[in-house]
C-alpha cells in the first residue's frame, strides 16, 4: 500500500497530482464539508495528499472556517492548534521533519469536538478500518473524541466528529488487520469513490 502509494508519487508526479486533486475535489463537494465551521487536518507529508496545499485554498476562499493542525506533545499523544495568519508563518519542522503548528498557536480544548477530522493512513478496507503508521496517536485522539461526545455529560455532547480519510486507491485492501484501539473511519474518499458508513450522510 505505502510502496504503492510513494511509488506513484516518486515516478509520476502529473499523476499523483492528479489524482489528489479529485479526492480534494470530492471532498470540497461534500455536504458536512460545507457546512462545517471548525475542521482538523494533517499536515500531508511526502506521498500523502498535499493537505497543506487545500488547507491554503480553503483559508482562501472560506476565511470563516476554523482550521486546526496536530502538533505532537509527547509520545502517543497530539494536540490540536489553531492556524491563524499565513499558513507557512504558523508553522514550524517538527523533530520527525513534519510540519506542525508553533507553540504560540491557540491550543483547542481537549475535549472541543471539531465538526470533522481529516485524518492519514497507510491502508484501509471497504470496512471502514484504517491502517496507521503504529504510533496511535490517531486513534487516540478520535476515541477521546468520540468518548466526548458520546459520554454520559451531556454539556460536552455539541456534535458527533466525523472522521474523514483521504487516502489514493492503491491503499484500499480487502482487509485490514484490526485491533480493539483502532477507531474506524466514517468515509473515505479516493480519487474514484466514497466508502462510508450508512448512518454518515454526506
Amino acid at each position: 500500500m505505502l510502496s504503492l502509494r510513494n511509488k506513484t508519487f516518486k515516478e509520476n508526479a502529473d499523476s499523483f497530482n492528479e489524482k489528489a486533486g479529485r479526492i480534494w475535489e470530492r471532498i470540497k463537494g461534500l455536504n458536512i464539508f460545507k457546512e462545517a465551521d471548525y475542521m482538523y487536518f494533517y499536515a500531508g507529508f511526502g506521498s500523502e495528499p498535499p493537505t497543506l496545499e487545500w488547507i491554503k485554498e480553503l483559508s482562501e476562499a472560506s476565511p470563516k472556517k476554523r482550521i486546526a493542525l496536530p502538533r505532537v506533545i509527547d509520545k502517543g499523544r497530539m494536540e490540536f492548534r489553531m492556524i491563524e495568519g499565513a499558513l507557512m508563518e504558523a508553522l514550524e519542522i517538527s523533530p520527525f521533519g513534519i510540519f506542525e503548528p508553533r507553540k504560540e498557536m491557540q491550543m483547542m480544548d481537549p475535549d472541543f469536538v471539531p465538526d470533522l477530522i481529516i485524518v492519514p493512513g497507510v491502508g484501509f478496507d471497504l470496512d471502514l478500518n484504517r491502517l496507521g503508521y503504529g504510533g496511535g496517536y490517531y486513534d487516540r485522539f478520535i476515541s477521546h473524541l468520540r468518548d466526548t461526545y458520546f459520554g454520559n455529560d451531556s454539556s460536552k455532547m455539541a456534535k458527533k466528529p466525523l472522521a474523514i480519510a483521504a487516502a489514493f486507491e492503491c491503499q484500499i485492501v480487502y482487509r485490514i488487520p484490526i485491533s480493539k484501539e483502532d477507531q474506524k473511519m466514517d468515509l473515505i474518499v479516493t480519487e474514484d469513490r466514497m466508502i462510508k458508513e450508512k448512518a454518515v450522510f454526506i
